[in-house]
């Protein structure tokens, strides 16, 4: 093989370990992307794109979140910051945001929410633990 070649299959698996991971389909807005897998149908997507554009969190500051289906449960994982999984505030948050997105976005469905680092690899996760109290659900 010339040298050229092997530089070539050199910069071919250099490349390919490096890609990115594959998220899923992207729809970005405001300072957000929403990342969704084959699992989920665009229209899913785009519910959680107007909920969240809706709560008004995404003009606050960047965020990143994906949204995947395992076994009959949502899966919203979002990149948070290191250690926000260990503030009690944080988690009290996240079991109120899966009832939100439970009965908002997912017509009752179950949601998980998951704290994960950058790359979208879960740290911790809070488990859907039912509707929210009839008392928490304002409607428009």
């Amino acid at each position: 093989m010339h040298s050229k070649t092997y530089l070539f299959l050199l910069l071919f698996i250099f490349f390919a370990a490096c890609s990115p991971p594959d998220y899923g389909t992207r729809l970005a807005f405001g300072k957000a992307e929403l990342y969704y897998t084959e699992h989920i149908t665009e229209s899913e997507a785009i519910r959680l794109q107007q909920y969240l554009q809706g709560s008004g969190t995404v003009d606050q500051q960047p965020l990143s979140v994906q949204i995947d289906k395992q076994e009959g449960t949502y899966q919203f994982k979002m990149v948070m910051v290191e250690g926000a999984e260990a503030d009690e505030e944080n988690i009290q948050a996240a079991r109120v945001t899966t009832g939100e997105l439970s009965e908002f976005v997912f017509h009752g469905a179950p949601v998980d929410f998951h704290f994960c680092d950058e790359r979208l690899r879960t740290r911790m996760i809070i488990p859907y633990a039912g509707s929210l109290p009839k008392d928490d659900i304002v409607t428009e």
